[in-house]
């Protein structure tokens, strides 16, 4: 198969697409590097507090899913933020998590 153009994750990192949150994710144990979707990330408004709590719902989210996608919510100012994560492979095939909104792909 002979592919005409390719975007790699981390071409969707420098251009603002995804937002990387390793460093936060590390703190908490995860191991994988972790970008949640821009648009996941301006419904948090960027806080890094709401962000840390949704890293902390989807770590206990993780921890008791069987597959590789996972649906879970935070609550921020009395509204639920539902929130999608897959673990899949990155650039250099190695697993990476991707955190968006539910009707993100």
């Amino acid at each position: 198969m002979e592919y005409i153009h390719s975007y790699s994750r981390a071409q969707a990192i420098e251009d603002g697409f995804l937002i990387d949150a390793s460093e936060l994710a590390t703190e908490l144990g995860i191991k994988y590097s972790l970008a949640l979707t821009r648009e996941l990330y301006e419904a948090l408004t960027g806080d890094n507090g709401k962000i840390w709590d949704l890293l902390n719902v989807f770590r206990m989210t993780a921890r008791k899913a069987r597959g590789d996608t996972m649906i879970g919510y935070v609550i921020e100012d009395k509204k639920k933020i539902y929130f999608k994560a897959i673990v899949h492979a990155g650039d250099d095939m190695k697993p990476v998590i991707t955190i968006m909104l539910p009707d993100e792909d």
